[in-house]
């Protein structure tokens, strides 16, 4: 479908993944010159409707969200009742899957940007009454680009309404999805746990259903290299037992930013050159992430 122009202002440029039914491409907006993202998803006979209502589903979801790290919706339609196109904010980048692949190594440091990221974006989703869970945080569905900045799309099996029977099912990427979601019982947490994996999955380079587990919990410690308390949030926020997991986003989000060194505290930096101090700051203030990845630098 390449070259193709929908509404006679959407012009497909090039695929960007999907096959079957469903397709996703990258396409040029004639009215704007702007990017942006068409998925598609042909639906010829009644075998296609759980597909086509997902399809609608995230149309509907996206049209709510407002948020930095997550591509706005822009327009949803149909063609004959059997082809549908979802419009969307193009997110430059590639997949976690697609770096990793790629052969990218992750750090701490960037593992930490990511889920610093992605907590305050799942912090945003669940603050809605109901929340809104995501159910698919997955290295597919996350989207890095090269300055390191973070976006979660693919809202097709966003949990509305938390509880609600008729949306209970199981969704989700396997080896990503909670105990509670497998049960299709999903719950807020159920993504923090999504994430957590993820996480592991970036530091170790081992795939979830590849990693040694003991009583369902990933055995994941002598696979990475991370310091104590970064580990210890990562063992929190895939604990198997919901209750004793991260009980909100924003508790996540806060043991994150503690970690980064963002309370009140002095933090000294020193650089030498040629044998000689040639710079000393000290802070004694909330220091961002880049100031705080600043001082490291300077300690080295």
């Amino acid at each position: 479908m390449e070259g193709k122009v929908l509404k006679d202002r959407w012009r497909l440029v090039e695929k960007l993944g999907g096959e079957g039914p469903a397709v996703s491409y990258r396409a040029m907006d004639e009215k704007t010159g702007g990017q942006c993202v068409v998925k598609t998803l042909f639906v010829p006979d009644s075998k296609g409707w759980d597909e086509a209502e997902a399809f609608e589903r995230e149309a509907r979801t996206l049209r709510h969200l407002r948020h930095p790290r997550i591509p706005a919706y822009i327009d949803y339609f149909s063609e004959d009742e059997i082809r549908y196109f979802l419009v969307r904010e193009y997110a430059p980048g590639k997949s976690l899957n697609e770096w990793m692949a790629d052969g990218r190594r992750f750090a701490e440091r960037d593992v930490r940007k990511i889920a610093l990221s992605m907590a305050e974006t799942l912090t945003y989703l669940h603050s809605f009454s109901p929340p809104v869970v995501h159910r698919d945080v997955s290295p597919g569905n996350i989207v890095l680009d090269s300055d390191g900045t973070a976006r979660l799309i693919d809202f097709g099996s966003a949990l509305e309404r938390p509880g609600n029977v008729a949306e209970s099912s199981v969704a989700g990427t396997f080896g990503y999805i909670a105990p509670e979601q497998a049960g299709a019982m999903a719950v807020p947490a159920s993504d923090i746990y999504s994430l957590g994996v993820c996480l592991v999955y970036l530091l170790s380079r081992i795939p979830p259903l590849e990693m040694e587990e003991e009583g369902g919990r990933l055995q994941f410690r002598p696979c990475v290299n991370v310091s104590e308390p970064f580990a210890g949030v990562l063992e929190k926020m895939t604990e198997p037992s919901v209750k004793k997991r991260y009980g909100s986003a924003s508790e996540l989000l806060s043991d994150l930013i503690g970690l980064d060194g963002r309370t009140r505290q002095f933090a000294f930096g020193k650089r030498w050159s040629c044998g000689c101090l040639d710079e000393l700051r000290v802070y004694d203030r909330d220091l961002s992430f880049d100031e705080i990845e600043e001082v490291r630098d300077l300690r080295e």
